[in-house]
């Protein structure tokens, strides 16, 4: 059975890559590349985390959300050697604003529907948090300047890009340097045993007993698997090229099925690239919140978010001017106006360390309302 897995894995993948040698409709191509990079992406997942097992929760965090930003960074550098410069900078918009509300917030109702309380670092989510809302500043500072002064702004855009990747230089430091011992939380999606008995007891003095969360084991199991780090990062060199084979499947389809259907560039870029790019990583995310590892789901989810706003960014500024084809942070009023409620309804929900399936349904469906303004405003 497990090979047989395998095997339909492999020829997906291999169907895939294949597909500018058929015939086949632009929006058929973007499908079937959508689950070719649905299944390299879930591999890459499964190499990340034995990758985390063998080097410590802190570099497998950073992994996942790296590996799961590497299918938006070889579509969108794919986008950019075709000339789509302002599809890509709406893909750099729409993939914060889906990591923090789509993809978390489909890992909240997952992990939510089977534990009432979900519990999670409060620390570390504080900071991605304000990391968020320090990039929105960076990524909204091109757009004023472009108002009040109506000239190029993309020497200004790499400016902020050289400021950008220095702080996240710096959070990398605060992270595996100055303060790792706030990383992780070993109590992963559940009430501390102490906290739930507390509960229970204080309930006993009422005459009315309330159960706030089911007593779980702290941290769910671990599967400990034998392979080394050279085989991992094997796995992760190679899975990543593929990936980047499929991007040029997915991109070549991008632009006539937009004309097919009438998407502006905006959407196309903010919705369907975004989307496009990061399916595998919100389906991850919802895997980890259900097993119980909610840390994980949103150091994948918000941490994702993070890199792609000081780093992601700045990388493909810079590699855009490599390309003579200048790619600028200039991002539209409605754009910079989805990150930063994105980024205030993720701190809102995940500042007090809890959160419930109703916060989750709520970020979905402000992620859909977002979705719609962008649809309508280009038509």
């Amino acid at each position: 059975m497990i090979y047989a897995v395998h095997l339909i894995r492999w020829a997906v993948i291999l169907f895939t890559v294949s597909l500018n040698q058929y015939q086949l409709g632009p929006s058929i191509e973007f499908l079937i590349a959508l689950v070719g990079i649905f299944v390299v992406a879930d591999r890459l997942k499964v190499a990340a985390e034995e990758l985390s097992e063998k080097l410590g929760e802190n570099i497998g965090g950073l992994a996942l959300a790296f590996m799961g930003n590497m299918p938006e960074i070889l579509i969108s550098i794919s986008a950019l050697n075709k000339g789509m410069s302002d599809i890509v900078q709406a893909s750099i918009s729409g993939a914060i604003i889906g990591n923090l509300l789509l993809g978390l917030g489909c890992a909240i109702i997952a992990g939510g529907l089977k534990t009432s309380i979900l519990k999670f670092n409060k620390r570390i989510s504080r900071v991605h948090s304000s990391m968020v809302i320090l990039a929105c500043c960076g990524l909204l500072i091109p757009a004023v300047f472009h108002i009040s002064s109506p000239v190029e702004v993309e020497h200004l855009s790499l400016q902020i890009s050289l400021v950008l990747l220095a702080l996240y230089i710096f959070g990398l430091i605060f992270t595996f340097y100055t303060h790792k011992h706030l990383s992780h939380s070993k109590n992963y999606g559940v009430e501390s045993e102490a906290a739930v008995d507390q509960v229970w007891d204080s309930s006993r003095e009422g005459e009315i007993m309330t159960t706030v969360v089911s007593k779980v084991p702290h941290e769910p199991a671990t599967v400990h698997h034998q392979s080394s780090v050279g085989n991992c990062l094997l796995r992760l060199a190679i899975y990543s090229m593929m990936i980047g084979l499929i991007s040029e499947v997915l991109t070549e389809s991008l632009l006539p099925m937009s004309k097919q259907f009438g998407f502006s560039s905006l959407f196309t870029g903010v919705i369907l690239l975004a989307l496009g790019g990061n399916i595998g990583e919100y389906w991850n995310a919802m895997l980890f919140a259900r097993n119980g590892k909610i840390d994980l789901a949103i150091e994948s989810t918000m941490g994702s978010s993070v890199q792609m706003a000081l780093l992601v960014s700045p990388l493909l500024v810079f590699y855009s001017y490599l390309m003579n084809e200048p790619l600028n942070l200039n991002f539209s009023i409605y754009e910079v106006a989805g990150i930063v409620i994105a980024a205030s309804v993720t701190r809102t929900f995940t500042y007090d360390g809890e959160s419930h399936w109703l916060e989750g349904t709520m970020m979905a469906g402000i992620y859909i309302i977002l979705g719609l303004g962008f649809f309508h405003i280009a038509m």
